[in-house]
């Protein structure tokens, strides 16, 4: 295109893509499924607890509007071969958590590199890059976080990570590619700069460690232990577990554990376990062998600049006659 433009000739793009992709999005609409939970085969579920879920999963897709969370889950896996749900407790509104699924940005979610397997928790770790301002890190992190991180801003402090601005995405929010807050003339006096974004990254990696398990010695099933109980509340389990003549015991085994560690610049601001087994990232891949994802635009980019090759040629000729 740029030699083009420098010989002044003529450059057509006839975007024969986007109509694809919109035929693509109306089919998934139009062919939506609705979960439905069933009782197990091994009888220990009915059909009453069964639909009591089927109508708890409703209600969380309501809560959370799915439909339109699958929607972009799916665009994005078309076009850049990547997409991610996040599900997590959200206590915003209430103080026992709600359930709430959305969709992560593809750009901001870095797997383990050494992965191959569908399923990330066979990984070894999955980071999601967030962009907060220090109010935000203050009422997520604390005081202390905040105030080690906004000293940043002025200089004072070294930090051992400068790859701030190094992510390769396309531009993100309502001001498109004009980003004004980065710029200085005449938008200086309207930029409060304690409201400036700071990158945090958020690893959910998964730690070898020691822990503590109830063990079935019937079915071999085992729990871990939660790390709220007490040893008083273990001994009062067990005790039950006798009295009720169920073959339990407590077994100190090495496992793999999920942890969150935030992380900004050279600063760690949160440690702690996952309060979850798993990670709340589920993705999405159209195409996936061995680690390898593609999307559906993967394969319509080579005819897309054919055809803009072509017609430009053509219409060059025309013009030349």
């Amino acid at each position: 295109i740029a030699k083009l433009i420098y010989e002044r000739r003529p450059v057509l793009t006839i975007n024969q893509i986007r109509p694809l992709v919109n035929l693509a999005a109306g089919y998934h609409i139009n062919n939506r499924t609705v979960d439905r939970y069933l009782p197990g085969n091994d009888g220990t579920g009915t059909a009453e607890m069964a639909h009591v879920l089927t109508q708890v999963s409703r209600h969380i897709d309501q809560m959370s509007h799915v439909p339109w969370v699958d929607l972009q889950v799916f665009m994005d896996g078309i076009q850049t071969g990547r997409g991610y749900y996040d599900t997590q407790l959200d206590f915003t509104k209430n103080l026992f958590g709600d359930v709430k699924i959305v969709s992560c940005d593809p750009f901001s979610v870095f797997l383990d590199p050494d992965g191959c397997e569908q399923d990330l928790n066979e990984g070894a770790f999955a980071h999601v890059v967030r962009w907060m301002s220090c109010d935000q890190i203050r009422l997520l992190y604390g005081h202390r976080a905040a105030d080690r991180v906004s000293s940043l801003q002025a200089g004072s402090y070294s930090s051992g990570g400068d790859g701030f601005n190094d992510d390769v995405s396309p531009a993100r929010g309502f001001g498109g590619e004009e980003n004004w807050l980065y710029r200085g003339s005449a938008y200086s006096n309207w930029i409060d700069t304690g409201q400036r974004t700071y990158r945090v990254v958020a690893a959910q990696h998964w730690v070898t460690t020691e822990r503590w398990f109830f063990v079935s010695l019937e079915t071999g099933d085992f729990k871990p232990v939660p790390d709220s109980w007490s040893a008083e509340r273990i001994e009062r389990t067990m005790m039950f577990m006798d009295q009720e003549r169920s073959a339990f015991v407590l077994q100190k085994k090495v496992a793999r554990r999920l942890r969150w560690t935030h992380q900004i610049a050279d600063t760690i601001v949160y440690d702690q376990w996952s309060p979850y087994e798993k990670m709340t990232l589920t993705p999405f891949f159209p195409y996936f062998r061995r680690g390898t994802t593609r999307g559906m635009i993967h394969d319509l980019i080579s005819p897309q600049e054919e055809v803009n090759v072509r017609r430009s040629a053509q219409q060059n000729q025309v013009m030349r006659a």
